[in-house]
């Protein structure tokens, strides 16, 4: 697509990103490659799986930990399952995330596969991230190989994310949540930038 040069100015050309964040990406590639290094090391040397592999966890076991609690959920008995007043298996633990959050998991064990939910919800947060990252990088200039790969390579590499999906975290949907919600607070006052 052929864009005519406004006032007499000439056509702009896909930059490079700046500096700084030129260095970030680099930093972080050799950081995610050195920790793949020493963990190779470490599992050589004989350390525990568990000691080398932080996604070493149960699967989803963050997120499934609690379906037995939420049987109980609008009765009493959902807050008694203490050390001194244990209730039996399925209500293996006691919930230890905020009101906000039981809201949250109640909702997720409402359908037929919670996990099912949890990495759609995952999915989309993550997929608007990438592309909201390369439509700002874009508008600013960048090139459009450079705004795709930038944010999804550091996305790839992130330990906090892979071990919140890992985990079936549920700090990933309140994370999705506030950032909505700060992006909306945003638009409605005019403070997020329309160009």
């Amino acid at each position: 697509m052929n864009v005519q040069p406004s006032c007499g100015s000439a056509p702009k050309t896909p930059g490079a990103l700046p500096k700084t964040l030129r260095y970030f990406w680099a930093g972080s590639a050799a950081t995610f490659c050195l920790i793949l290094l020493i963990g190779e090391i470490e599992r050589r040397m004989g350390f525990p799986y568990t000691h080398y592999n932080p996604l070493s966890f149960p699967l989803f076991g963050d997120l499934m930990e609690y379906m037995g609690p939420f049987q109980w959920l609008h009765s009493l008995v959902f807050f008694y399952n203490v050390p001194g007043k244990p209730l039996m298996f399925p209500l293996w633990t006691s919930v230890a995330y905020p009101p906000f959050s039981v809201v949250v998991l109640a909702a997720l064990y409402s359908v037929a596969s919670p996990v099912s939910l949890y990495l759609g919800i995952a999915a989309a947060w993550l997929t608007a991230a990438v592309l909201g990252v390369r439509h700002a990088l874009l508008r600013d200039g960048i090139g459009a190989t450079t705004a795709l790969l930038f944010p999804l390579t550091l996305t790839l590499m992130s330990f906090p994310i892979a071990r919140l999906l890992v985990e079936g975290n549920l700090e990933l949907v309140l994370w999705t949540l506030t950032a909505t919600g700060v992006w909306a607070y945003l638009r409605c006052c005019g403070l997020w930038p329309e160009r």
